[in-house]
C-alpha cells in the first residue's frame, strides 16, 4: 500500500519533478558516488528514504545554456579582440600586420610573394618571384589576397605565340646563337670597351655582376642562359658605337657596319624568343631598355618611340613607376628599379628634344626616387644584403647618369611648356620663370656633383662638357618660340636674338 501510495503520489507531481537545466547530482548521491537521476526528489534517495536536497539550487535551476547566436557574438569579439591586439603590436615594430587591408606578405619557397610595407592605399601591391615582379592596382579584386594567399597566377607566363615576335617582323630563319658568339678574346675586348665607355652613360647593369654571369655563362652554369645570352649581344653592339671603324676592322676583322648589324640581328631573334610583350623579368626588360638604346644612338626616332610605349607598359606592369620604397625589396632591388625607371625617362626626354614627340610618361605619374650616387662596387646585390651603401657627394661611376636624368627632366619640362602668349611682357615674364628653374637646376648640380670634378680625368672632363652643351642647348629652346612668336617690335626681337 506504501509503495502504491507513494507511486500515486509521485504521479499526482508531487515528486519525481524533472528538472530540465539541473546538470549536477544531489548531495546525497555526489557523496555516495552512484548515479543520481537529477529529479526532484531523486530516485535513490526516494527508494532510501533520505532527504533528497541540492547544493545552490537556485544558481543551478537559473543558469541556462547559452544560445547558438551569443555563443558566436562572444567568440566573434574575442578573435576581434586578438586581432586588435596583433595590429597594435604590428603598428608599435612596423610589421606588415599593422595595416593588413594595405600590405600582403606572404613567402613561401616558389610561389610568388606579395610584400608591401607602406599603409598608403595609393600604393597598391607588388608581388615578387625571383627578378619577376608585378604591380597591382588597390582596386584589383585580389585584393583579396589576404584571405586567398596565392598570386601566382599573376607572374604564370601566357602561351608563347608560334614565329617571332610582331615587334621583330623583318627576322629571316631562327638563328643558333651559340654559334654566333666571338671569340673570347674578341669578346672581351667588346666588354671591356661597353664597361670603359659605354656603361658610365646607361647605368642599369651591375658591372661585378654581368662579369660572373659572363664567367658562368661561359662554363655553362648560368641558370638563365637564354635572357644573359641576348643580354650580351646587346653589349657587344653597344660597345661598337664609340669604336672608330679602323680600330673595329682591325680587332675584330670585320667591317663595324657589318658587325653592329650583324649584332642586332641576333639581339631580335633573342627577344623574340623571350616572349617580350607577356614579360615581366627584370632582366629581359634590361635588354630591351638596352636595345632602345641602341637603336636610339644610331638614329632609328621613329621605331625606339614606338618601342619605348611598349617597354613604359611593362615596366608600369611590373611597378617600376613605384619606389621601391613603398615595398619591403632589398636595397639592391630598389636600385636597380630605380636605374631601369629612370633610363626610360631619360630616353623618353631625349625622343621629346630631337624628334617634337610628346612625352609618354609625365612626372605626376611616378614617384620613383633617384639612384644613389654610388659605386657599383659599393652595392651587396645577394638576396641576404639587407644594407644599402652610404651615399657619396663627389663623383662615382652613377654621376654622369644621374645628370643626365635630371637635365632630361629639365629639357622635358622646358618643351612641355613653351611660350605661347604674343605681349611683350609675357615674354620677358615668361622667359624669367624658365631661366629662374634652369638656374636653380644648374646651381644645385653644381652643388651636388661638379664641384669637385677632377679635370685630368677623361670622363670627369667629359661629364662637365657634356653637362655644360646641354644647358646650352636649352637656352636655345628657351628662345626658340618666343623668335618666332608674333607681336614683338624689332627692338625686342634684336635684344632676344643677341640673347
Amino acid at each position: 500500500m506504501g509503495a502504491l501510495s507513494n507511486s500515486d503520489s509521485s504521479r499526482g507531481g508531487s515528486s519525481q519533478i524533472p528538472l530540465a537545466s539541473q546538470d549536477l547530482p544531489c548531495v546525497v548521491c555526489r557523496k555516495r558516488k552512484v548515479r543520481c537521476s537529477k529529479t526532484e526528489p531523486c530516485t535513490n534517495c526516494e527508494r532510501s528514504g533520505f532527504q533528497c536536497s541540492y547544493t545552490d539550487s537556485s544558481r543551478l535551476v537559473n543558469r541556462r545554456t547559452p544560445k547558438p547566436a551569443e555563443y558566436l557574438a562572444r567568440r566573434v569579439a574575442e578573435l576581434e579582440e586578438v586581432v586588435r591586439n596583433l595590429s597594435q603590436q604590428g603598428l608599435e615594430q612596423g610589421h606588415p600586420v599593422a595595416n593588413i587591408t594595405q600590405s600582403i606578405v606572404h613567402k613561401s619557397p616558389g610561389l610568388a610573394r606579395a610584400r608591401d610595407r607602406d599603409a598608403d592605399s595609393t600604393q597598391g601591391k607588388l608581388v615578387l618571384d625571383g627578378d619577376r615582379s608585378r604591380y597591382l592596382h588597390e582596386g584589383f579584386w585580389a585584393a583579396m589576397y589576404d584571405e586567398v594567399r596565392d598570386l601566382k597566377f599573376t607572374l604564370r607566363a601566357e602561351p608563347q605565340l608560334s614565329g617571332n615576335s610582331f615587334l621583330f617582323p623583318n627576322l629571316d630563319s631562327d638563328r643558333a646563337l651559340s654559334r654566333a658568339h666571338p671569340p673570347i678574346l674578341e669578346s672581351d675586348f667588346l666588354i671591356q670597351t661597353f664597361v670603359d665607355k659605354v656603361d658610365s652613360f646607361v647605368r642599369i647593369l651591375h658591372k661585378p655582376t654581368l662579369l660572373q654571369d659572363l664567367n658562368h655563362f661561359r662554363r655553362g652554369i648560368l641558370p638563365a642562359a637564354t635572357e644573359f645570352e641576348c643580354s650580351l649581344f646587346t653589349v657587344y653592339a653597344l660597345a661598337l658605337l664609340p669604336l672608330c671603324p679602323t680600330v673595329v676592322e682591325y680587332r675584330l676583322h670585320e667591317p663595324k657596319q657589318v658587325l653592329l648589324a650583324k649584332y642586332r640581328t641576333y639581339v631580335e631573334h633573342g627577344m623574340s624568343r623571350l616572349n617580350l610583350t607577356t614579360t615581366q623579368s627584370l632582366s629581359t626588360l634590361q635588354t630591351f631598355v638596352l636595345y632602345i638604346t641602341l637603336l636610339f644612338w644610331t638614329g632609328e626616332m621613329l621605331h625606339v618611340s614606338t618601342l619605348l610605349a611598349v617597354a613604359f607598359a611593362i615596366a608600369r606592369r611590373m611597378g617600376l613607376n613605384r619606389d621601391g620604397s613603398h615595398f619591403s625589396l632589398r636595397p639592391w632591388q630598389t636600385e636597380l628599379r630605380r636605374r631601369l625607371w629612370h633610363q626610360l625617362v631619360l630616353l623618353d626626354a631625349w625622343c621629346v628634344e630631337n624628334h617634337g614627340l610628346q612625352p609618354t610618361i609625365h612626372s605626376d605619374q611616378s614617384d620613383t626616387g633617384l639612384p644613389q650616387n654610388s659605386n657599383d662596387s659599393a652595392w651587396d646585390t645577394s638576396e641576404f644584403a639587407s644594407v644599402r651603401p652610404e651615399a657619396q657627394t663627389g663623383f662615382t661611376e652613377m654621376t654622369p647618369a644621374l645628370i643626365q636624368y635630371e637635365i632630361g627632366s629639365l629639357i622635358t619640362f622646358v618643351l612641355s611648356h613653351p611660350y605661347t602668349s604674343s605681349g611683350t611682357t609675357a615674354v620677358r615674364d615668361h622667359l624669367d620663370l624658365q631661366s629662374e628653374v634652369v638656374r636653380q637646376t644648374r646651381q644645385r648640380l653644381e652643388i651636388a656633383y661638379l664641384r669637385t670634378l677632377n679635370p685630368d680625368d677623361l670622363l670627369q672632363r667629359l661629364t662637365r662638357d657634356l653637362h655644360e652643351h646641354a644647358f646650352r642647348r636649352i637656352r636655345l629652346m628657351q628662345l626658340a618660340p618666343i623668335l618666332n612668336a608674333r607681336g614683338l617690335d624689332e627692338r625686342e626681337r634684336a635684344g632676344l636674338e643677341a640673347k
